[in-house]
């Protein structure tokens, strides 16, 4: 028997954990984080996993086609030739008999490129609908980001240091790669504090120094009670928000619309439990939040997500070492330019939904 060992990366998600893979005979039989790839590596249980997945006896290899009538679950194997001949020829029907819009793409996690082929094949098919997971990962942080101060912004790695807020993130169980641990627990160990927002008891909570269990999808209440708090006993960065904020008036007005203790119905949170994160949040400087895909999978997720780039901005945690940083955009050529072919425009008159706007 031959072994020998790989370096690669695993591609369940776009963290891009670096691995080392051991083989035998064209088999995978072991995955373990690289840890001399100079790159961050803390594979969670989905990566790890990745030998048993590839090699399970149930794992679809080569397509198939239906044999007799739907449901009975009888199928045969087909080639790929045939298998490609069938769909398109499939699709042009379609095309020709309700029009290009009437099919919809969907695709999972965009693992690289992937997003960009399927966009590419829709925009040349003639169709808008394509359904990607981006309104349930990711698309609303960033957009409520840019629309609350002009840019998406991560937490500042690098300079780690005041207070340090994990809210819906399951960091070093599914999304390892957002911080180095070892970084993160020797901030932590020279005195950073640390306030976990998570209904669960996620493995990071026994590090915290306040652990808050909001009720599941109550994000944007306890995000508007801690900044009520915040705003109403002066502890935001006065100098911060004169000079860069608009509309702080207004939003001091509407915070005046509900009390703590609608707050704490909506969200099972104590009233004193909001009041002591807000203090410790807006006490210590540089703070950074580090929000994960929890916040988009609500009904209000943008005006969640709103609402917390809205308390980074009041506690002038923009854009300075340890809080958040605004993200340069690659010097690249836009992907829109490769998804969206300028011959093929797509018909963004009849897109699914299009009447509910």
């Amino acid at each position: 028997m031959k072994t020998e060992e790989f370096y690669t990366f695993c591609r369940l998600c776009f963290d891009r954990c670096s691995l080392k893979a051991t083989v035998e005979d064209g088999k995978l039989l072991h995955v373990a984080a690289d840890k001399e790839s100079g790159l961050k590596s803390t594979p969670c249980a989905k990566g790890l996993a990745l030998p048993e997945i590839l090699n399970h006896p149930d794992r679809l290899q080569y397509p198939q086609k239906r044999k007799g009538t739907r449901g009975d679950g009888i199928w045969e194997r087909i080639s790929w030739d045939e298998a490609l001949d069938t769909i398109a020829k499939k699709l042009q029907e379609i095309k020709r008999k309700f029009g290009p819009e009437s099919v919809a793409f969907g695709l999972g996690d965009p693992k690289g490129l992937e997003i960009a082929f399927v966009q590419r094949l829709a925009s040349a098919f003639g169709t808008p609908n394509v359904a990607t997971p981006g309104h349930l990962c990711h698309i609303p942080r960033q957009l409520a980001s840019t629309f609350t101060f002009g840019s998406a912004c991560i937490a500042d790695e690098e300079y780690l240091q005041g207070l340090i807020v994990i809210w819906g993130c399951n960091l070093f169980g599914t999304r390892g790669s957002y911080m180095d641990p070892r970084r993160f627990n020797s901030v932590l160990e020279n005195g950073a504090k640390l306030i976990v927002i998570d209904p669960r008891k996620i493995e990071i909570a026994s590090k915290a120094n306040l652990w808050i269990k909001p009720r599941p999808g109550s994000d944007g209440a306890l995000a508007m009670g801690l900044m009520k708090v915040i705003i109403e006993k002066g502890l935001y960065d006065h100098d911060f928000v004169a000079r860069w904020a608009l509309g702080f008036e207004q939003l001091k007005e509407h915070i005046k619309s509900f009390d703590l203790q609608d707050v704490e119905r909506a969200t099972w949170v104590p009233q004193e439990q909001i009041e002591e994160a807000a203090k410790l949040y807006a006490s210590i400087k540089p703070a950074t939040i580090q929000w994960g895909n929890a916040l988009d999978h609500t009904t209000n997720s943008f005006q969640t997500s709103r609402a917390i780039s809205i308390l980074r901005t009041i506690t002038g945690n923009l854009d300075i070492p340890g809080g958040e940083v605004f993200i340069a955009p690659p010097p690249v050529t836009s992907p829109g330019r490769f998804m969206l072919l300028r011959e093929s425009p797509r018909k963004m008159v009849k897109p699914i939904g299009s009447e509910f706007k």
